[in-house]
């Protein structure tokens, strides 16, 4: 059975509490399992500036912010004000982007607000699962039954699935996961949850995937996609064109 890892349960990503929104600060992580608390739309921009939560952990908390900043907003502009400044925040974040103003759009007549963008936001998020567990599972059936994975970054859901379900059909995966500089996701963020998910995983430096290759000790790469253009362009991160 599938199971998400800490750092991909929602309530981890981001929570309310006390009139408090809480994002899992994975700078912190994996030695640390802390909470960055923010009280209005600005702090929430600022945590998101400040790398508090990378990836998918944007989307997650925009997701948990319009009910709890619809609470605090006097009107339906406020409250658009208060989401263009998260979005703001992380520009390249198209899908944060694209999801908030299409969930904006269904209240723009101001009414009950918080109460139907709660709705909205759980509707969304279940979308979003079925979508992530479609990927994992086509994914799975892209491996090989001996997989040698390499991965870079933090790929999360889609990714994570897709080797569990890869091994409940019988197939077995080994992961190779690179450091992923500036921010170490992969050596900080994919290495422990892989560990926690109990696949046997391997910590190499971002230049090594080529020797591993040559070596044939990895027969898949498999890494995030930033964002996949209508006409089949990737944009992707640094340190992914290479391999």
């Amino acid at each position: 059975m599938s199971i998400l890892p800490y750092l991909l349960q929602k309530e981890n990503i981001a929570h309310v509490q006390d009139g408090i929104l809480y994002i899992g600060d994975r700078r912190t992580f994996p030695f640390q399992r802390t909470f960055f608390p923010c009280h209005d739309a600005g702090e929430i921009a600022f945590a998101l500036r400040s790398m508090v939560t990378q990836g998918g952990g944007p989307l997650q908390v925009a997701l948990t912010a319009l009910p709890f900043l619809a609470r605090k907003a006097g009107s339906f502009s406020e409250l658009q004000g208060m989401m263009d400044l998260i979005k703001a925040s992380r520009k390249t974040n198209t899908t944060m982007a694209r999801t908030i103003d299409g969930i904006l759009e269904k209240v723009k007549d101001g009414r009950d607000m918080e109460e139907r963008l709660s709705l909205l936001v759980e509707e969304q998020e279940a979308k979003f699962q079925s979508e992530y567990e479609v990927m994992g599972k086509a994914g799975a059936l892209l491996l090989p039954q001996e997989a040698r994975v390499l991965t870079t970054c933090f790929a999360e859901h889609s990714f994570l699935l897709c080797l569990q379900y890869a091994r409940e059909i019988g197939k077995k995966v080994v992961v190779m996961v690179n450091e992923t500089r500036p921010y170490l996701q992969g050596s900080r963020l994919t290495a422990p949850s892989l560990k926690e998910l109990g696949f046997e995983v391997s910590l190499v430096t971002d230049g090594m995937g080529a020797h591993y290759m040559a070596e044939n000790e990895i027969n898949v790469y498999m890494t995030a996609c930033d964002v996949l253009c209508k006409d089949g362009t990737v944009v992707n991160k640094v340190g992914t064109l290479n391999l």
